[in-house]
């Protein structure tokens, strides 16, 4: 692949206590940090991005004032931007 994209994840939203925190963040971080390592040695693009209304967004001009939201939007697979 030419293009890795993975979302900016907070582990202790994962973990309930200090131990498996800790265990988790070591985790993530690794695997972070080799696909960044694999990447620049394959000449592919690593990108973290931060999944904050990610699946509201327009994926061509960046708004989110027509998105579907809340638990009536949950059955909307499909939007059309109106920007």
């Amino acid at each position: 692949n030419s293009l890795i994209v993975v979302g900016k994840i907070k582990s202790n939203s994962f973990t309930s206590s200090k131990l498996a925190k800790s265990v988790y963040d070591a985790g993530w971080f690794e695997i972070k940090r080799q696909l960044d390592y694999k990447c620049a040695n394959a000449g592919c693009h690593y990108i973290e991005v931060n999944e904050a209304y990610s699946t509201q967004t327009c994926s061509c001009c960046g708004s989110r004032q027509d998105s579907p939201k809340g638990r009536e939007g949950l059955g909307i697979r499909e939007w059309f931007c109106r920007s």
